[in-house]
């Protein structure tokens, strides 16, 4: 996530803070497209909406403890407490409630804080490999509400698996171990059955 400051189009307006939502990505064997990048434009869809939620005034956290039955007052663990501290240099915050409102404390401190429309993601180069510019996106609520349908549809059991395609099931996770016999991409994501790869590792 990104935040700057800048003038707001009317002199007479307050300071203006744009808050820009940022991925970073593993360096692709691929050129990003709307298509290769499916998945991770509809997270981070999400992810602004819930920005634009979390810098809202009067959000509160306690309806989402409430439903999750979390207890906000219990203290957070040291290995959680060490993890975030090295994104958000958090000082003498033991428990959900006080990570809260330091979350709060900042946020009120930015000036009119607009949520950017556009997404970027931006690929991690290693040694040898050539700068690829950011990828960018827009928000679009009616593409989000579309998408959202079709992958509840799936999650609650409405609609079958519609798989990846032969075009894409070959490209494999650069980081997941089984890439070289992945059951679900060498039957293109079930779209055909497993029979002729029965011989593979479980």
């Amino acid at each position: 996530m990104d935040v700057d400051d800048e003038p707001a189009p009317a002199a007479n307006e307050a300071l203006r803070t744009t808050v820009t939502l940022w991925r970073r990505k593993a360096y692709p064997e691929y050129t990003p497209s709307d298509d290769t990048e499916r998945l991770y434009i509809f997270m981070s869809m999400i992810y602004r909406c819930l920005l634009v939620d979390l810098f809202s005034p009067g959000f509160s956290f306690e309806p989402i403890w409430d439903k999750l039955g979390l207890d906000s007052s219990r203290p957070l663990t040291l290995q959680y407490l060490k993890y975030a501290d090295v994104f958000i240099r958090i000082d003498d915050t033991m428990t959900l409630k006080q990570l809260a409102d330091e979350f709060i404390r900042r946020r009120n401190q930015i000036h009119n804080p607009v949520i950017n429309q556009t997404l970027r993601f931006w690929y991690e180069r290693k040694d040898g490999q050539l700068p690829m510019a950011d990828f960018l996106c827009t928000f679009s609520p009616t593409k989000l509400d579309h998408d959202l349908v079709d992958v509840l549809g799936f999650w609650k059991g409405e609609r079958a698996a519609k798989g990846v395609g032969a075009a894409r099931a070959g490209r494999m996770c650069p980081s997941c171990q089984h890439n070289e016999y992945c059951r679900w991409r060498l039957s293109d994501g079930k779209l055909h059955t497993l029979r002729d790869i029965e011989d593979l590792p479980a």
